[in-house]
């Protein structure tokens, strides 16, 4: 694991690091001396993992400009970036006072007085953003700064992190991987993972709200999928402030994006209100709901969302797209809504969110949720777990789920984890983590976290298996679970959803693997996997580690290093490296000739002597073997595609020949996977 940067050392040659200030998912915050100007900055430095990956570093470059030309008075300002070596940085101004999200924990709630000029500042620099065509997608408490500690004016506020999460998504993301954090999220984000400065303005309702209130309007029991359904469904529970006020907050937090106000008519309304509107002392902290309401109001078709966005962007001024490096088009555009990561723009992901906390001065504690229907179920099983006395979930979205992750990675100080119980007054402070998986090429990808239950004491394992948009999938998937120090972490078994690998059963003894059963994951979709794990982050001398990176990266690299050496067909979904097509020339017998093919896949090692046959032109439906339909999803042969030259024709999968060519081809695609073209000839007789 690379070491963290460390005080005294330089960044660049123009910086030097002074101390850390903050932490979160997608990296550190220092306090840096700026030898040019003499004066102090803040820099952001990305994860050193960031530095190696080419797409996150185009990302860095091409938002260079856009970022550093977002300057008001509002917005923490962006005066530098810094690519050097292992160093991905965005220099800062540094801003000496404290986060919203500090102030709410001191105070627990806000005077109307207080917040709605706080939250009037917010949309000025928002305001400013959008008539640049930027949009922030991750407005909360945490990225709104205070640049004097003890003070609530609203001239000190602060908008930070612009464009963050853009840079540093994963490679992986898709365009129906929404970035924010839920609680933030906005209807049309949630149901259609689509965003515009319309829903920047809705996650400023949910500031006032929760600065008025002490909790966001739709906190409560259940998922992080739960919350953001609510959202898309139930109406906020009214406040007792000044009606004009609770009439503001129900425009802002309007289900539908047309009718919100843009940033600079929210702004001028919030300081239109009079006195008595803002009269009166600081709630005290709002209960949850015992239940939730329906909204009057509801979330319109995903049509007329797009289009509101749209009339949302172009009404906020001229506008030119940036992006891929390329001249942009008017904001108002058709397509202007999947233009860029930090516009009206297709969600992506940024490093994921917390398991646990993030560092709450960095604001970084980021969420993916991934676009979802209406009508999106989840489907929970659960059973007591083995030796454990927790339950273990699994939450499968048909079609999407929510995948939380952890707030950062760090260094883990024991270097052990002790699976013996540990004394039960001991206070865990280990940090929860993550570890992103990258596409195999069946298009899955396999997604880590870790956190610790201080109610239950065990540590909380999250497997999130998503599969690329054009690859569903369908087959059980393996883990490997090491415990630091020997032996195996022991996860509770639950019945149809996870068991340990058993030589009996699956024909190879390997110690500490786990099968998670039947995952079954439509095109572009994601399954999450919460399980309880037997095991204390606490040495043998009684020392609590930092967090749970090590261990992460000890199963992601112990389940690799497994997976070549597997007989058969097993793991398929993680074991397929391709397929490969076979045809046979042919010799014209008639008006067209079927051209014998066959399509098999490859294995890294292992298999049936590395390939398996998948199908041949002659298999029809119902043939279809259990690999293919793994590597599908179920649909068997409805989830291939074969072409060829323009001397034959395909139907279905069969190929026919119907005029002599020297160079023709056959092409499979089968889900993500892509043969590519073998050629063959088609002779007269």
């Amino acid at each position: 694991m690379t070491e963290p940067a460390a005080a005294g050392r330089a960044l660049g040659s123009r910086y030097v690091l002074l101390e850390r200030i903050g932490r979160g998912a997608s990296g550190e915050v220092w306090r840096a001396h700026d030898h040019q100007t003499s004066g102090d900055v803040a820099a952001k430095l990305l994860w050193p993992q960031h530095a190696a990956d080419p797409e996150i570093l185009a990302r860095f470059v091409r938002e260079r400009s856009v970022l550093l030309g977002l300057d008001h008075p509002q917005v923490v300002r962006v005066r530098d970036f810094v690519a050097e070596g292992r160093d991905l940085a965005i220099v800062m101004d540094l801003v000496e006072g404290p986060s919203l999200a500090r102030v709410l924990r001191e105070r627990g709630t806000l005077a109307p007085a207080a917040a709605v000029p706080l939250s009037a500042a917010v949309l000025d620099a928002l305001d400013a953003a959008h008539r640049r065509g930027v949009v922030h997608r991750d407005v909360k408490p945490d990225n709104v700064l205070l640049a004097r500690p003890g003070s609530l004016a609203a001239a000190d506020v602060r908008l930070a992190d612009f464009g963050i999460a853009g840079i540093v998504q994963d490679e992986g993301a898709s365009g129906t991987e929404l970035v924010g954090t839920p609680a933030y999220m906005p209807p049309e984000l949630v149901a259609y993972g689509k965003f515009g400065p319309a829903s920047d303005v809705y996650a400023v309702g949910v500031l006032l709200y929760e600065l008025l209130a002490g909790r966001t309007p739709f906190a409560g029991e259940g998922t992080h999928m739960t919350l953001g359904m609510r959202q898309v469904e139930d109406a906020p529970p009214p406040l007792p402030v000044a009606e004009p006020l609770r009439e503001v907050l129900h425009r802002l937090l309007s289900k539908d994006p047309g009718t919100r106000p843009t940033a600079a008519a929210a702004a001028q309304v919030f300081r239109s209100l009079d006195d008595a509107a803002l009269a009166g002392p600081a709630l005290p902290p709002q209960p949850t709901p015992a239940s939730w309401s329906r909204s009057a109001s509801s979330l319109p078709g995903k049509r007329a969302v797009e289009a509101a966005l749209r009339g949302s962007t172009a009404a906020a001024g001229d506008r030119t797209t940036h992006g891929g490096g390329a001249a942009g088009a008017r904001a108002g555009a058709p397509d202007d809504l999947d233009a860029t990561s930090l516009r009206a723009a297709r969600p992506v992901r940024p490093g994921r969110p917390a398991a646990g906390e993030a560092d709450p001065e960095l604001g970084d504690g980021s969420t993916m949720m991934r676009a979802t229907a209406p009508d999106v179920r989840l489907v929970p099983r659960s059973t007591t777990g083995r030796r454990l006395s927790t339950r273990t979930r699994v939450l499968i979205g048909l079609g999407s789920a929510l995948a939380v992750a952890g707030a950062g990675a760090g260094v883990w100080a024991s270097g052990v984890l002790d699976r013996e119980p540990v004394d039960p007054e001991l206070e865990i402070t280990t940090a929860a983590a993550h570890r992103s998986g990258s596409h195999l090429p069946t298009g899955l990808r396999v997604d880590l976290d870790a956190s610790w239950d201080a109610t239950d004491r065990v540590t909380r394992f999250r497997v999130a298996l998503s599969a690329a948009p054009n690859a569903p999938l369908r087959g059980d998937v393996l883990v490997v679970t090491p415990a630091p120090g020997g032996g195996c972490a022991d996860v509770a078994e639950e019945e149809g959803v996870v068991r340990p690998v058993r030589a009996s059963s699956d024909g190879v003894d390997l110690a500490c693997g786990q099968r998670l059963l039947d995952v079954d994951l439509s095109g572009g979709s994601t399954a999450v996997v919460d399980l309880a794990v037997d095991l204390a982050p606490v040495d043998a001398e009684g020392t609590v580690a930092d967090d749970y990176g090590p261990w992460l990266e000890t199963v992601q690299q112990a389940t690799e290093a497994a997976l070549p050496g597997l007989p058969g067909t097993a793991f398929a979904l993680q074991r397929v490296t391709g397929v490969r097509v076979e045809p046979t020339g042919v010799t014209l017998t008639g008006a067209a000739t079927a051209v014998p093919y066959r399509v098999t896949a490859l294995w890294a090692s292992g298999g049936e002597a590395g390939e398996t046959e998948l199908f041949t032109q002659d298999t029809s439906d119902g043939m279809e073997t259990e690999l293919l339909r793994q590597l599908t999803g179920g649909a068997g042969l409805d989830g291939v595609s074969v072409s060829s030259c323009y001397a034959a024709q395909v139907i279905g999968i069969r190929v026919l020949a119907e005029q002599p060519e020297a160079s023709c081809h056959v092409r499979a695609v089968v889900g993500a996977l892509d043969s590519g073209e073998a050629g063959f000839a088609i002779r007269m007789r």
